[in-house]
């Protein structure tokens, strides 16, 4: 049982992050700027020597760009 729900949740989430992504994708393809904005984010958090999951809260473009495609298409769970 506790595979079978391991399965289903690995499911859910496998079928609902990719068109999730392809949506966050086409925005940025839609707006240059924008891209050049969240690369360079990345790029400034890339240059520690170490990186953790506190520093995830400092992408603030990136996670703003994620959450309004989020917004725009919500994935059908």
């Amino acid at each position: 049982e506790h595979i079978q729900r391991n399965l289903i949740a690995f499911n859910i989430a496998n079928t609902s992050m990719g068109p999730a992504l392809s949506t966050v994708l086409y925005h940025l393809a839609l707006d240059p700027l924008l891209q050049d904005e969240c690369r360079a984010e990345a790029i400034e958090l890339l240059q520690k020597t170490s990186i953790g999951a506190s520093d995830l809260e400092k992408l603030k473009v990136i996670t703003a760009v994620i959450k309004e495609a989020l917004r725009m298409y919500p994935p059908v769970i």
